[in-house]
């Protein structure tokens, strides 16, 4: 149960503050509950336990759940800076989702002061630029649902393969 409440950490809405919150509690929660499982274990074993196999690859998949809702978070904010989200991550991101980019329907011109070499003078030129058809948050809703499916398959896999070794024996 701890596994899947880590995973709805990507469920969680970047703008409720909770999500670092609640990513390192469940982390806690698997280091409390390893050491419970680790002190009932035998002290002297010839092999290493499977559930505890299961466990450190549940702390691990924690681990980096909570690492990447603290980076995904701090992406969050990033369009409040005005900072544009990359070519290649928005390129990424579409095909990831299979979806195509929308041209845009309006085109930004900045001006840009170049100074000419042949005569020295400053020149004001107007340079177009098209902007991103993403924003940052919209990227990080993209990179939620890409990192909820991935998790969600790693704790789907490592239960399956766990139990069906258990059940083997």
């Amino acid at each position: 149960m701890l596994s899947i409440l880590n995973i709805c950490v990507f469920v969680l809405p970047c703008e409720s503050g909770e999500r670092a919150g609640y990513a390192i509690t469940v982390f806690l929660a698997f280091a409390v509950f390893m050491t419970i499982i680790s002190s009932s274990l035998p002290e002297k074993s010839d092999s290493v336990s499977l559930f505890s196999i299961y466990l450190v690859i549940q702390l691990a998949c924690s681990t980096l759940i909570t690492i990447i809702a603290l980076v995904l978070i701090n992406f969050q904010f990033k369009d409040d800076n005005g900072d544009t989200v990359p070519r290649w991550l928005v390129v990424m991101l579409l095909a990831l989702t299979f979806k195509r980019q929308k041209k845009p329907t309006h085109v930004h011109v900045d001006t840009v002061v170049e100074m000419n070499e042949e005569d020295g003078v400053w020149d004001d030129m107007k340079r177009e630029t098209n902007p991103s058809t993403l924003t940052w948050k919209e990227s990080m809703k993209i990179f939620d649902k890409i990192f909820f499916i991935f998790f969600l398959a790693i704790f789907i896999l490592s239960s399956i393969l766990t139990f069906a070794i258990t059940a083997a024996w």
